[in-house]
């Protein structure tokens, strides 16, 4: 994998356009009512038009310099060089009760189940711009979600479990059923979630779960196809899923997303 050193999105360059495309639009909007207003001509419905465009633009892009200038400056480098943010011993020091986490394992604690995905995230940051947050507390999730990858403008909410074998199915509402059988459990909260990250990020970033099965005997496994925002691995894929979806990114780390996100993290 390639070990170049990352680059920080968005960067002083992007910084330095979008400040001098803002002042261009400003100009050419001043500049055309103070032409009107000297030539004294009543203007035609298509230079009002156009100056109407120019002020939209100018105003949206002096947003986005406010919003660059400001999420430069709360994410300072040191911030964007940890390479794991928050702290699920934290959150989660024993098992979570029944009926309060949408996903959970069966057998195991959900503890347990959150260390053993930990542990193999970890491979993961051989690729310099992945950023791993641990115990995300995401709007509509009833508990923190365990874990969050990023690279580049991409971002993976993963939750984990551990299911004994069978043949998984997820219904339109998001409910789970095992074999046919309605197991409890639902992926709702955390397409809820993903939704409520989403909404905290620019649009050029994209953000979908990840649900990470653990396997709990040797019989066979039979996971949910994948959606629009959702998609399922068995534990002992997930590093070759994970790393091939992050590989694809820009060597980049998002500003946007670690400030956002360190911001959610348990610690």
């Amino acid at each position: 994998m390639d070990q170049a050193a990352p680059h920080y999105l968005p960067g002083r360059l992007a910084g330095a356009a979008v400040v001098a495309a803002t002042v261009a639009c400003w100009f050419l909007v001043l500049a055309g009512l103070v032409g009107l207003v000297a030539g004294g001509v009543r203007p035609g419905p298509y230079t009002v038009g156009l100056l109407v465009v120019v002020a939209g633009l100018a105003t949206w892009l002096t947003h986005w310099a406010v919003r660059v200038r400001r999420v430069r400056a709360r994410v300072p480098a040191a911030l964007l060089d940890q390479r794991r943010y928050g702290d699920l011993t934290a959150d989660q020091p024993a098992d979570t009760p029944a009926g309060t986490r949408s996903l959970r394992p069966i057998v195991v604690t959900a503890a347990e189940v959150a260390a053993r995905t930990d542990h193999l995230l970890g491979e993961l940051t051989a690729n310099p711009s992945v950023r791993i947050f641990r115990a995300v507390r995401a709007v509509g999730s009833p508990t923190p979600v365990t874990h969050a990858v990023s690279a580049g403008r991409l971002l993976i909410l993963v939750e984990s479990v551990a299911w004994p074998p069978g043949r998984y199915q997820m219904d339109a509402t998001g409910r789970v059923r095992c074999d046919g059988r309605y197991i409890g459990q639902s992926t709702s909260a955390l397409v809820a979630a993903v939704h409520g990250v989403r909404r905290r990020l620019p649009r050029t970033h994209r953000v979908s779960a990840l649900v990470v099965v653990h396997r709990t005997d040797s019989g066979g496994y039979a996971l949910p196809p994948p959606t629009r925002y959702l998609s399922w691995t068995l534990a002992d894929e997930s590093v070759r899923e994970l790393g091939d979806r992050l590989g694809r990114q820009p060597r980049a780390v998002s500003r946007h997303t670690v400030g956002t996100l360190t911001q959610e993290v348990t610690t």
